[in-house]
């Protein structure tokens, strides 16, 4: 998948620009992509690339609402979600009710 993306986000960065929404959509995914792989540092640069290309086009946005910028924080919080509707913080790390 990766070299995949590489080739949209050349083609994209040369026709639309590094900081149009559609090359930075492709930006967070093969950050997503590093992340799964365990590649944390080219995953953070990535993220942080991302970020702040939506920053600089929507000044104040914010990915996460402060009302949920807890979730995050915690163990088995909305950040470690299996992205499935209804499993929002049931990540790999959670514990089921029983076991607590």
């Amino acid at each position: 998948a990766e070299p995949l993306y590489r080739r949209v986000l050349d083609g994209r960065e040369e026709q639309l620009g590094a900081r149009h929404t559609d090359t930075l959509t492709i930006v967070h995914a093969l950050a997503a992509l590093a992340d799964k792989q365990g590649k944390l540092a080219d995953a953070e640069r990535l993220y942080r690339r991302a970020l702040d290309g939506r920053e600089e086009r929507e000044p104040g946005a914010t990915l996460i609402s402060h009302e949920h910028a807890h979730l995050c924080a915690q163990p088995g919080g909305a950040a470690r979600g299996t992205g499935r509707p209804g499993q929002a913080g049931r990540g790999r790390d959670a514990v089921p009710a029983r076991a607590r």
